[in-house]
């Protein structure tokens, strides 16, 4: 039985370094490495890549389905193509979503939450466009989704940066939702009944905000951040 130098970790024979702080294991005494069966099989499972390009591919044609099936049935029917936007505007966006980020992997994410942001944008104006009623688009679906992506922009800033530390990423991320809900219910408020306060926010706001905070102070004594790092597994 052997134990991790840095954080005290119990580690398995198997393992060449510790599974939470990366620590590399070297202890002369060991003489089980494991058993070579499991590590032969772990190491085929590393040497089998999955093509994200073509699982994307696979997806985009599979995805096409409901579109063609539903433009067909409306042909048939001659009940025009009205829905069939609908249907197609929805596959962009998770065709957006989903395999964007699967083809082009090395992207930064910036750039993905700019594109979501442009395609929700524009799906929901195609929504307002056809309906007889589209008063809610700007002062309201247009806000919460710039609100989104900004947060969103904002949340990967965070975890992008490795000086914060664990703490300080969680911290920042629970502030940053703290205010993300604030907006929301701001941007509701004033849509319904005109005025800039927020109402229920109140009650979901504050103790993310305030759990941030305690986390960011964690965060900043290194003292503290360690002894919950090391007591946090038995």
């Amino acid at each position: 039985m052997s134990y991790c130098v840095h954080c005290g970790v119990e580690l398995a024979d198997h393992e060449k370094e510790c599974p939470l702080c990366g620590t590399v294991v070297i202890d002369p005494n060991r003489t089980n490495n494991g058993d070579p069966m499991f590590s032969r099989k772990m190491e085929d499972i590393k040497e089998q890549r999955i093509n994200p390009r073509f699982i994307a591919m696979l997806i985009f044609w599979i995805t096409l389905l409901p579109f063609a099936a539903t433009a067909g049935i409306f042909m048939i029917f001659s009940l025009g193509l009205r829905w069939t936007v609908y249907v197609f505007g929805a596959e962009v966006c998770v065709w957006a979503f989903f395999l964007f980020p699967l083809h082009y992997q090395g992207i930064k994410p910036y750039w993905n939450v700019l594109i979501n942001t442009a395609v929700t944008a524009g799906y929901l104006f195609l929504i307002a466009f056809m309906q007889e009623n589209n008063s809610w688009y700007l002062p309201l679906a247009l806000p919460l989704t710039l609100l989104t992506s900004a947060v969103a922009a904002a949340i990967v800033f965070i975890l992008r940066r490795k000086k914060l530390g664990k703490f300080g990423k969680f911290g920042w991320t629970a502030i940053s939702a703290s205010v993300y809900l604030f907006a929301i219910d701001i941007c509701i408020t004033h849509f319904v009944s005109g005025f800039f306060f927020p109402l229920w926010s109140w009650f979901v706001g504050i103790p993310f905000a305030a759990l941030g905070v305690v986390c960011v102070l964690i965060s900043g004594n290194a003292a503290l951040s360690e002894w919950i790092r090391k007591n946090m597994f038995i």
